[in-house]
């Protein structure tokens, strides 16, 4: 079994990158810039469009569906356990303790910033951004992802397999806005925030991998 370079230092820019575009969603939302009425006008007409098609109504929200309970919790475990199984237990154990700890960050989020869900589902409150569906999803899908990466490492399939996850998290961002739930803004701001933590914790277990190797190295140097 094969292990794939511990690259730390790419993993965490690609989580401040994901940061960076939560960062400026939450402020244009905050400021009530022109995204905010783009958003209503693309929510509006996609709520529209989806709604009279029924096939296409229930497919969305069998996605959506996908994004909260049982359904998070079985794909983050399942995450876990594949690096498990390659007896990375520290690395599993970053990940679940991340992923646990991730939890309450969006209902804080939504909190903080107050926006109003699209006056078209069947709630309205001021818990509109980040979406949480879509952010969950982009938490465990996203850390299944790599998961996989990292399992079928030097296999042809490892990118289908990776890129299947990734494509879910997209599904989810978009059947949010199709059922009247959330503004696009919403659903780029949740899933740029959830695919942060998987590359948080991938960051921190590369880091600790390199730093072993080196005080390997150097023991073997004193010998």
């Amino acid at each position: 079994m094969t292990t794939p370079t511990p690259r730390p230092r790419l993993y965490l820019g690609l989580a401040l990158a994901c940061l960076c575009v939560f960062a400026l969603a939450g402020l244009l939302v905050a400021t009530d810039s022109f995204v905010v009425r783009i958003d209503k006008n693309i929510s509006d007409a996609a709520f529209e469009y989806t709604r009279y098609r029924p096939t296409l109504w229930d497919a969305t929200n069998w996605v959506t569906d996908r994004g909260v309970g049982t359904a998070i919790w079985v794909v983050g475990t399942v995450a876990v356990v594949l690096v498990a199984l390659r007896r990375e237990y520290l690395r599993a154990l970053v990940g679940a303790i991340l992923l646990l700890a991730s939890r309450p960050v969006s209902p804080w989020m939504k909190g903080q910033f107050g926006r109003a869900r699209p006056d078209l589902g069947e709630v309205f409150n001021y818990e509109s951004f980040p979406s949480g569906h879509t952010y969950g999803t982009a938490v465990v899908y996203g850390a299944l992802a790599l998961a996989l990466l990292r399992l079928l490492h030097g296999s042809r399939w490892r990118w289908v397999a990776a890129g299947a996850a990734w494509l879910f998290i997209l599904l989810m961002a978009l059947s949010r806005v199709m059922v009247g739930w959330h503004f696009p803004s919403d659903t780029v701001g949740g899933a740029s925030l959830g695919l942060t933590v998987g590359f948080l914790w991938f960051a921190l277990a590369d880091w600790w991998d390199v730093r072993k190797t080196r005080r390997t190295a150097k023991q073997a140097d004193v010998s």
